[in-house]
C-alpha cells in the first residue's frame, strides 16, 4: 500500500506556533524514522518562524530609536508632554497659590504665588508638590525667575525684580538677583536701575535703556558689568510710547515705538522692522501711544513680525531677510514641531496659513480655519480654533480627521495630542491618537479649572480651590 500524504497542521496559540504531524500509517514503521522524517519536513516552517520573528523585533528596534530620535527633537519645545500612553491622574496638589512654574532645576520648579498676600519665588518639588523654600518679594518689588545659569562652577537662578508701579519716564526700576536654587538664598545681587524693559539673557539682563538721549539695548551682569551695549533708536521714547521686550533661544524681541528689533545674542541687530505708520486707522490718540504690534521668534529658524493696528504679518528668515507678507493672520502658531514639514512657520489667528521659511511660498491656506494653537507630526498639522481640532496634511490639503467640541489644545509627546474637551457634565483632558484622532482617554477637570503644559508634565489650575488664592495639581500616568 502506497504510503499516504501526512499533513501540517499550525495553530497560533498563546505560547506560540503547534506544530503537529499525523502520525505514519504504515504499519511496522519505526518511531525514530517517523521522527526523522517530521524534523526535516518541520524545520522550513520554524526557520520562517524565526526569520518573521526576528523581522519584526528589528522592526520594533527601528520605530523605538525613530521615536527617541523625535523626543530628542520634541522635548525643549513649549507643548511637549513626557507620556500621555496611558489616562493622566493627580499625582499631588499644592495650594500655596503657586499658578505659573517659571522655570526647573531637574526635580524643582520654581514659579510664582497668585495670593491676596505680597508675591512670592516658591519651589516645589515636582515629584511630590511638597514646598521646598519661600522667599517674599520686597514690599515694592515683584520677583520672577525664568532662567538658570552656571556661574563659577556653580547653578543659579537668574530672577528679575521689578517695580512695576514706580515708573517714570527714566523708566522702572529693576534689581538682577542670583538665588541657591536648593535654599533659596541669594548668592548676587545687583544695584537697582531704570530701565524701559527688560529680560532674562543667560546669567544677566537684556535691558531697554536711554542713555544721553538714544535708545539702547544692553546686556548687564549681575556685578554691573555691560558685556555689550548696541544703538537702537538715536532718539529717546516719547512719554507713553509703548516699549517692550522677551528673549527666546538667546535673540531678544524688542518693540521701540514704531519700530520692532531682533537681537542675537552677542548684541548684533539681526532684523529691524519699521511699522508704516501711514497705514494706521485713526484711534483718537497721539500715536505714539498705540500699541503698533509685536515681533515672534520662531523656533523653526525665523521672526514673525505682527501689525496689530492694520492686522498685517511679515515672515522673516533666521538672517533677517523678508521671505513673505499678508494680510490677516496672526502670529505663530505651532509648537510643538517634528521639523516633518521642514523649515516652515505655521500661522494663525484669522485663517491659517504654513509658509515656508527659505522661500517665502505659501504652503498651505485656509481662510476659514481660525487656528490659534497647533503642532506639527509627521508632515501633519493638528490645530484647534476654540470648536474643535483638525488635522490637516498641509502638501494635499486633504483632512485626516476631525473631533469636535474642543476647547483647547495644550501638546503631544509625539504619538497622541492632549487637548481639554468639552463634555456634557464638564470639560475633560483627552488624549487623541495622533495619526487617527481617536479618543485614547479622557479625565474630568474639576469645575472652572484649566490645564497648561511646563517642564513636560500637565499643571492644572484650580482657581475655586481655596478661598486665599489657587491650588495647582500636577497630572501624570
Amino acid at each position: 500500500m502506497a504510503e499516504q500524504g501526512r499533513k501540517l497542521e499550525v495553530e497560533l496559540v498563546e505560547g506560540g506556533l503547534d506544530l503537529e504531524l499525523d502520525q505514519p500509517e504504515t504499519p511496522g514503521a519505526p518511531r525514530e524514522a517517523w521522527s526523522a522524517r517530521r524534523l526535516v519536513r518541520a524545520w522550513p516552517l520554524a526557520l520562517l518562524v524565526l526569520v518573521v520573528a526576528a523581522t519584526y523585533g528589528v522592526v520594533a528596534l527601528r520605530e523605538r530609536a525613530a521615536h527617541e530620535r523625535l523626543l530628542e527633537v520634541l522635548a525643549d519645545q513649549p507643548g511637549f508632554v513626557a507620556d500621555l500612553s496611558t489616562p493622566l491622574r493627580p499625582l499631588w496638589t499644592n495650594g500655596s497659590g503657586l499658578v505659573d512654574l517659571t522655570t526647573a532645576v531637574g526635580d524643582l520648579g520654581v514659579g510664582l504665588t497668585w495670593t491676596a498676600e505680597a508675591s512670592a519665588v516658591v519651589a516645589i518639588d515636582l515629584r511630590t508638590g511638597v514646598e521646598q523654600w519661600r522667599r517674599l518679594s520686597a514690599e515694592d518689588l515683584s520677583t520672577a525667575c525664568v532662567g538658570t545659569a552656571e556661574v563659577e562652577g556653580r547653578t543659579v537662578l537668574v530672577c528679575q525684580a521689578s517695580s512695576y508701579g514706580a515708573g517714570s519716564d527714566a523708566g522702572t526700576p529693576v534689581v538682577l538677583e542670583h538665588l541657591d536654587p536648593v535654599t533659596g538664598e541669594v548668592i548676587a545681587r545687583g544695584e537697582p536701575h531704570a530701565v524701559h524693559a527688560a529680560g532674562v539673557l543667560d546669567a544677566g539682563l537684556v535691558e531697554l535703556v536711554v542713555e544721553e538721549g538714544v535708545t539702547r539695548l544692553q546686556h548687564r551682569l549681575v556685578d554691573g558689568t555691560v558685556v555689550w551695549d548696541t544703538e537702537l533708536v538715536p532718539t529717546e521714547p516719547a512719554r507713553g510710547v509703548p516699549t517692550w521686550l522677551y528673549v527666546e533661544d538667546r535673540f531678544t524681541g524688542v518693540l521701540a515705538g514704531t519700530r520692532v528689533f531682533v537681537v542675537d545674542g552677542a548684541g548684533h541687530v539681526v532684523l529691524e522692522h519699521e511699522f508704516d505708520v501711514d497705514r494706521v486707522p485713526d484711534l483718537g490718540v497721539a500715536l505714539d501711544e498705540i500699541w503698533l504690534g509685536t515681533v515672534e521668534i520662531v523656533p523653526q529658524g525665523g521672526f514673525v513680525v505682527r501689525e496689530d493696528a492694520t492686522n498685517r504679518v511679515w515672515v522673516y528668515g533666521r538672517d533677517g531677510t523678508l521671505r513673505a507678507s499678508s494680510t490677516g493672520g496672526g502670529g505663530a502658531a505651532a509648537s510643538p514641531d517634528d521639523g516633518s514639514l521642514g523649515d516652515v512657520v505655521v500661522l494663525g489667528g484669522a485663517g491659517v496659513k504654513v509658509l515656508d521659511l527659505g522661500t517665502g511660498e505659501v504652503v498651505f491656506e485656509d481662510p476659514r480655519w481660525q487656528v490659534y494653537r497647533g503642532l506639527v507630526l509627521d508632515g501633519v498639522l493638528v490645530g484647534a480654533d476654540g470648536v474643535g481640532a483638525r488635522a490637516i496634511d498641509p502638501r494635499s490639503g486633504e483632512e485626516l480627521w476631525r473631533v469636535d467640541r474642543v476647547s483647547d489644545l495644550h501638546g503631544t509627546d509625539g504619538r497622541a495630542v492632549l487637548v481639554t474637551l468639552r463634555g456634557e457634565d464638564g470639560s475633560y483632558l483627552a488624549a487623541l491618537d495622533a495619526a487617527t484622532g481617536q479618543e485614547r482617554w479622557r479625565v474630568l477637570l474639576p469645575e472652572n479649572a484649566w490645564a497648561y503644559v511646563a517642564h513636560a508634565g500637565v499643571n492644572v489650575i484650580d482657581p475655586g480651590a481655596r478661598q486665599d488664592g489657587y491650588a495647582i495639581t500636577r497630572y501624570g500616568p
